[in-house]
């Protein structure tokens, strides 16, 4: 099926920056055949035969907008929470239904609602890092994969889940929280180095480059605190044999510069650094407490 698209004001972002105050747009099936001043004018009848006609007047028509970044599983959870710190908002931030089952049907529809919501936007590319609770399966990342394939969106999609128990994420709660909470946490299931590598192995020969190429995988480890150093190097060993992007949340917040003092005498930028992870497939979400050195330090990684 072709579209036709007349006389709207046209934003290429090309390499030239191109704009057009009033110009046509062709769409043929799935490709964009023509954009210019003029150009259903010089369409015979015959091409435009069955074409569906838009009047873009005074609308404007540009490439699609890009979600940078994106956690999938908060999609219902929308006007849920009253704006809290991060350590605070954490704790909430997963359905308490969503442990009691594999996502299934869930992760499916939630995620579907996020891509209907995003597409509504503009958005036709997005980075999503889902969190698994309790922890991810195939079947699971399998439905959000699915609705991102039935979606139309291009997605780049990662599997976000520490290995760390939670009162060694932050400075100072290991020695104030009570003993039958620490013991509880002590006991919950911790993935190995080996266990998310044959996941992510899954993952990537199942779904990358799916959807006619729209779907891809990158690498998450969340957050360097919340996961131990030999888990962090098989995902960063990982993310360089396949040339994978590497989502990493970093000095989101004042807590965690004060935690990369208390638990390595340096930042967290500096401490991955230090490990010899920092590069240049590297995402560094948020990185809002940085100094002049971080900043140094992720220019020179690239």
């Amino acid at each position: 099926m072709a579209i036709l698209i007349r006389n709207a004001r046209v934003l290429t972002l090309d390499a030239h920056d191109t704009e057009y105050d009033a110009a046509d747009i062709l769409i043929e099936d799935d490709t964009i055949s023509g954009i210019g001043p003029g150009l259903a004018d010089s369409l015979s009848a015959e091409r435009l035969a069955g074409t569906r006609d838009i009047d873009g007047t005074g609308l404007l028509a540009m490439p699609g907008l890009i979600n940078g970044h994106f956690h999938s599983p908060g999609n219902l959870m929308n006007g849920a929470l009253v704006d809290r710190p991060l350590e605070l908002f954490m704790l909430y931030e997963v359905p308490p239904l969503a442990a009691e089952q594999d996502l299934g049907r869930l992760g499916y529809v939630q995620t579907l609602l996020g891509a209907v919501e995003m597409l509504k936007g503009g958005v036709t590319a997005v980075h999503d890092d889902p969190y698994y609770n309790p922890w991810p399966t195939q079947s699971a990342i399998s439905a959000v994969m699915s609705a991102y394939a039935d979606s139309g969106l291009r997605a780049t999609v990662s599997i976000n889940h520490p290995n760390i128990e939670e009162y060694e994420r932050y400075p100072f709660l290991k020695d104030i929280l009570p003993l039958d909470i620490k013991r509880r946490m002590d006991t919950a299931r911790r993935w190995t180095a080996d266990e998310i590598t044959a996941l992510y192995s899954w993952f990537y020969d199942t779904w990358h480059g799916a959807a006619d190429g729209r779907l891809r995988v990158a690498v998450s480890n969340s957050a360097p605190q919340r996961v131990t150093n030999d888990y962090f190097a098989a995902l960063s060993d990982f993310s360089k044999s396949r040339d994978l992007p590497f989502n990493i949340h970093m000095l989101e917040t004042k807590l965690q510069r004060v935690l990369g003092d208390e638990k390595w005498g340096k930042s967290l930028i500096r401490h991955v650094h230090d490990l010899g992870f920092l590069d240049e497939r590297m995402m560094v979400i948020h990185a809002i407490w940085t100094d002049e050195e971080d900043i140094a330090l992720l220019a020179e990684a690239g």
